[in-house]
């Protein structure tokens, strides 16, 4: 017998299709392709469109992993042979310490936090403005009241988002959700300290951190994500596992994310076509190289809240250290596929 959830009524399946036995009227088979990443559903270029809940609840046959993208809560019982439904979401709280290459001061361990003592921290996750693709709940969170105000070690640096990616196929994000980062390298949630806590699919995935202007980290294996068991996972420390080659850089005894990825390509480049240096020119005007200008944007390489060309603190050389420090024409590849 097929369970009913909602408006939809589920059966055991394996398959990576969605069979419709509505639509086309008692017997009538229509399949249509079930986009794991995405979790939307089509026939041909036209939507499967099955949101009014009052029609007879449509019967469908979809693949485990599917449903999982598709955050549906099954009740493990279900499952036929026990294995192929399986409780798809659930909120997890998951600690984590990245440190930025850029804005980070090895004297003190800490990062600058010039972007927040500067006025110039939003109040609303950016990512959105800037084209990233949230998946799942991801996307539009706020910064609580007070948050921009703090001081010290626990001052925010600047926004994050932690991605949750598949296990088996490390380029397909799951899930993500955007939070904050403290000077010393603690994610928190957007009341400024509580541990970051998320709805993600179960099971055992890798944990990826992105930024907009540094290239991101990954665990080198996948997690375990379960319900009701708190996660620890200290990405500046060097005995952590990432994925990739060189992924990130070690300043004294932490890891830190290579800065410079200015235009956001994965790819970090001091010369030649697409590079990330020539935008920092541009933003202060092209043509003075000692002009400055303030502003949250990705120029802001060491995020102090300033995007300068040429003398202290520039955001050039940044740059040129992340491929090497000595020839222009190296690139450094972000590890995150």
């Amino acid at each position: 017998m097929p369970r009913k959830i909602g408006h939809w009524r589920l059966e055991e399946g394996t398959g990576g299709t969605i069979l419709n036995q509505v639509s086309g009227g008692p017997g009538a088979q229509h399949y249509f392709n079930a986009s794991a990443t995405t979790a939307s559903w089509t026939v041909n270029t036209l939507p499967l469109i099955t949101t009014d809940l009052s029609r007879t609840p449509v019967q469908v046959d979809l693949a485990p992993t599917v449903m999982g993208h598709l955050c549906i809560p099954v009740d493990p019982a279900w499952g036929y042979d026990g294995t192929s439904l399986v409780a798809a979401c659930a909120p997890v709280d998951v600690a984590v310490r990245t440190l930025l290459g850029g804005p980070f001061d090895q004297p003190s361990g800490l990062m600058n936090d010039g972007i927040r003592s500067s006025g110039q921290l939003p109040g609303i996750e950016p990512y959105t403005s800037m084209g990233y693709d949230h998946r799942m709940k991801g996307g539009g969170e706020v910064m609580g009241p007070g948050v921009a105000q703090v001081t010290g070690p626990d001052a925010i640096v600047d926004w994050v988002v932690l991605e949750q990616r598949s296990g088996t196929d490390p380029s397909e994000v799951i899930s993500t959700a955007t939070f904050l980062l403290q000077r010393d390298g603690d994610v928190v949630g957007l009341n400024g300290s509580s541990v970051p806590r998320w709805p993600v699919v179960l099971g055992q995935h890798h944990l990826a951190v992105h930024h907009r202007n540094h290239a991101g980290v990954m665990t080198a294996m996948p997690l375990s994500f379960t319900a009701g068991a708190p996660m620890n996972i200290d990405l500046a420390e060097p005995a952590t596992p990432v994925y990739g080659n060189e992924a990130a850089s070690f300043v004294g005894d932490v890891r830190v994310l290579w800065p410079g990825d200015v235009n956001g390509d994965g790819t970090i480049r001091y010369s030649g076509a697409s590079n990330d240096r020539d935008p920092v020119l541009a933003a202060i005007g092209g043509s003075i190289p000692t002009n400055t200008v303030s502003g949250y944007a990705p120029e802001d390489v060491n995020l102090d809240g300033l995007i300068r060309y040429a003398g202290a603190a520039n955001d050039r050389d940044p740059i040129l250290f992340t491929i090497g420090g000595s020839v222009p024409t190296a690139v450094r590849l972000v590890q995150v596929p």
